[in-house]
């Protein structure tokens, strides 16, 4: 049973993934489409979808009965990191590596999809003397 829930948490956070990437992609393609920096571009992506993962992932993944003050100032610590790691992945892939916007965005999402996932687990399981 431990298991299957397990595994259930994990299809939902892809799910919810898949959503707020989408969103980050969208954002991230209509910003560069406009001429923004594509460091700006790519922020701006990851705002988008960051925002989505926190009701997302709060509500549905790891069903939290409460979001709280301390809950929401973590996660905006977290995603400021990732924000700022995703960006720099994306602006140095596209730099030096790839010369190719959709691929590098594709290599930040995916370095950071490891990071983002352990680390909202932890925000939103929060002992309740945390909360």
């Amino acid at each position: 049973m431990i298991q299957k829930n397990k595994i259930n948490i994990i299809i939902k956070y892809l799910f919810v993934g898949v959503l707020n990437n989408f969103l980050n992609f969208i954002v991230f393609k209509v910003l560069n489409f406009i001429n923004i920096q594509i460091f700006y571009s790519a922020a701006g992506g990851f705002i988008a979808g960051s925002l989505l993962s926190y009701f997302l992932n709060s509500k549905f993944t790891f069903q939290t009965k409460r979001r709280t003050k301390l809950q929401f100032i973590f996660f905006l610590v977290i995603q400021i990191s990732l924000l700022n790691l995703f960006s720099m992945i994306v602006s140095f892939s596209q730099l030096y590596l790839f010369n190719q916007e959709n691929l590098s965005w594709l290599v930040a999402t995916s370095i950071v999809l490891f990071f983002n996932f352990t680390l909202q687990k932890i925000i939103f399981n929060l002992p309740n003397k945390y909360k």
